[in-house]
């Protein structure tokens, strides 16, 4: 990623080192007392310092914006002599004035410097997608997306205290804080003009500001939702000649595939890859995935001592906390992260409903690593030195306010967290889709309902008979008896993969899932029995069919079976006992995990004794009010007995950021 740094005194070389070092074009610019230093990786096409017509107003950009009214700005007269983005924002502002910056679309940190009015002006994106942080004190300040730049620059470094406290207790850094004091990192959506060396900041876009609620029906919003998303896809797909994607066993990652193959695009992906355990399931499906749209694919396998190696490289990076299951994308080949990559992430909180919902569960808690929301709120009416920023609709009472912030402080953390090359593109994360996405009514969108159905009605081809990680089931198994009734042609093409030897079939599993089963399959097979083993339902009916007992089956001649049960690893056992070879089951039966599951790695000895001896050596660990949580942990570490997954995440990602603390040294 480029380097943009803003400072107002001594010049140094820092970052003209470490652009030599990466290969960066460097460039610099000085404003009376300001220093402007910027190194262009080259991705984006941004040339390094950009001026209007009479040089009354030049700027720095990172990233790239969507949505250019070119022909607007030419008929009131502008020339633009590039095709650079940051060009095209001179303009508008010097044609619209600030409040036209506040409606970009795109992922974006942005310098203007107005000679005419003496002021810069520093904003980034509305969703925050990059890291930009500052200091101001005394007069002294620093602006920097380069975490070693603003922490080389300091003197004395002291640990924030309340930064640590609220990552136990609430699995995130709260606000603007990161983990050392008086270092804050620009919220999302923020304004800041510097003018006589003093620092003005507005927040001019509110995430949890109430949308405007759709008149369209529901059909009428998923087709609408459609063309927003391929929308979305091909604007940032225009942007670049060749881009990588990431593939995961989930729908999300195989949403934005679905749109590039639709678009006709293919060519443009250089590589897909995953990075997982060898035979896991977000392996065997993302090679399926690739393979249905022709991607070159590549898998990265990582183990246990490599993803604790990367988890204490990649801590030297942050200011926040790291994400530490982003940590093996150091496995990654370097010549790949020259490129874009795609990324799903972010779509389970907002395409899959999570983030419009304002009651928080035992799930969320569990998925955003939140502990207690009782706890929580008392801890936050006793800690008075913990201020809270009201949010417009957001409260102590509700667990909103927690996924929110995680959701925020997730984005701030993962480009810096995995490495200053890495540049994601979170397709979601397009406004006019996000815009329509949070206008419609909570039900459409929770429990990825209108997800599933839109991957099912617009791209079968990806999501009819490819199954889900984390059912093993395709997705349409998401949806309702009622709902899966209107998808046919996704139907058919699952009956047409399933490959039984007759079209006389019998259901194992007279339940909810059987009767999912029969919807799909009724009307390419001839269903002549349901059966199951619970007795109790022997000779009833089941969706108008008899329901027959498991011995019954020997009798049965020229039929298949189609196993519809949570139990089907054991019914596959009764059935090889019971010498039935002609049995299908919908989805993967391999015993294979879906994923990296890291809490399992510490069992391993190695890593045990490694993560024990480094807590102990930790001189920081002990110095703080989370204390006796990790005396604790180490407690159950001892035993095996580690608690919540996430207790071990957090207390991972503090020590190691503690432990490395390249950032709280005086050198």
């Amino acid at each position: 990623m480029s380097i943009l740094s803003i400072y107002n005194f001594n010049k140094s070389n820092f970052i003209k080192e470490q652009c030599n070092c990466k290969e960066y074009k460097f460039s610099e610019y000085k404003l009376n007392d300001i220093n402007i230093e910027f190194g262009n990786d080259g991705l984006c096409n941004n040339n390094n310092i950009i001026y209007n017509e009479d040089k009354t107003i030049l700027g720095f950009m990172i990233g790239e914006i969507y949505d250019l009214d070119i022909e607007m700005l030419k008929n009131k007269g502008h020339i633009l002599e590039t095709d650079s983005d940051i060009e095209y924002i001179i303009h508008l502002y010097e044609e619209c004035g600030e409040k036209a910056l506040e409606n970009l679309n795109g992922k974006f940190i942005i310098l203007l410097i107005d000679k005419k009015r003496d002021v810069q002006i520093v904003l980034n994106d509305r969703y925050g997608l990059m890291n930009f942080y500052y200091y101001n004190i005394n007069g002294k300040y620093m602006f920097t997306n380069y975490s070693q730049h603003i922490v080389h620059s300091l003197g004395k470094k002291e640990v924030d205290e309340a930064s640590i406290r609220e990552f136990f207790n609430c699995g995130c850094i709260l606000d603007d804080k990161t983990i050392i004091k008086d270092v804050k990192r620009l919220e999302q959506g923020t304004i800041v003009k510097i003018k006589n060396n003093q620092a003005e900041f507005r927040k001019y876009f509110d995430w949890s500001a109430q949308a405007t609620k759709t008149k369209d029906n529901y059909e009428e919003a998923l087709e609408k939702l459609f063309k927003l998303w391929i929308d979305a896809v091909k604007k940032v797909m225009a942007k670049h000649e060749k881009f990588n994607i990431s593939i995961s066993g989930g729908m999300d990652s195989r949403l934005i595939v679905a749109a590039i193959d639709y678009l006709n695009l293919n060519n443009k992906i250089n590589i897909s890859y995953t990075v997982g355990i060898k035979g896991c399931l977000d392996e065997l499906i993302a090679r399926e995935v690739a393979k249905a749209a022709n991607f070159k694919y590549k898998f990265y396998e990582i183990n246990d001592k490599q993803y604790l190696k990367h988890v204490e490289e990649r801590t030297k990076r942050t200011l926040r906390y790291p994400l530490v299951k982003a940590m093996y994308f150091g496995l990654i080949d370097k010549s790949i992260l020259k490129c874009p990559c795609l990324s799903g992430l972010f779509m389970g909180e907002t395409f899959g409903g999570d983030f419009f919902n304002s009651d928080i569960d035992k799930i969320h808690s569990k998925l955003y690593g939140i502990d207690n929301k009782q706890m929580i709120s008392k801890m936050f009416r006793n800690q008075k030195s913990i201020s809270l920023k009201s949010e417009s609709e957001c409260n102590l009472k509700d667990g909103f306010y927690y996924i929110y912030k995680y959701f925020i402080n997730k984005i701030s953390l993962i480009n810096n967290t995995i490495g200053d090359n890495y540049n994601m593109y979170p397709i979601l994360l397009e406004n006019k889709f996000y815009d329509y996405l949070r206008s419609l009514p909570l039900e459409w969108t929770k429990g990825r309902k209108m997800q599933t159905e839109l991957s099912i009605k617009y791209f079968p081809k990806f999501f009819s008979d490819i199954p889900y990680e984390k059912t093993r089931l395709p997705v349409v198994f998401n949806l309702n008896k009622v709902e899966i009734e209107k998808y046919s042609e996704c139907c058919k093409l699952i009956s047409q993969s399933i490959g039984t030897k007759h079209k006389n079939i019998v259901i194992f599993g007279a339940g909810s899932f059987g009767e999912k089963v029969y919807t799909v399959l009724k009307d390419n097979f001839n269903i002549i029995y349901f059966c199951d083993n619970d007795s109790s339902k022997w000779n009833t009916e089941f969706c108008g069919i008899l329901v027959i007992s498991p011995e019954k089956l020997k009798k049965l001649k020229e039929h298949s079976i189609i196993v519809a049960s949570t139990y089907y690893k054991e019914i596959l056992a009764q059935l090889d006992n019971m010498n039935i070879e002609d049995y299908k089951f919908i989805g993967f039966t391999k015993n294979t995990p879906p994923y990296i599951d890291f809490n399992l790695w510490l069992k391993n000895k190695y890593i045990l004794k490694k993560i024990n001896n480094d807590m102990k050596h930790c001189e920081f660990m002990g110095e703080f009010i989370c204390r006796d949580k990790v005396r604790e942990f180490l407690e159950k570490f001892k035993e095996y007995n580690y608690g919540k997954d996430n207790d071990f995440l957090n207390i991972i990602s503090v020590m190691y950021c503690l432990k490395n603390n390249v950032f709280l040294n005086n050198k």
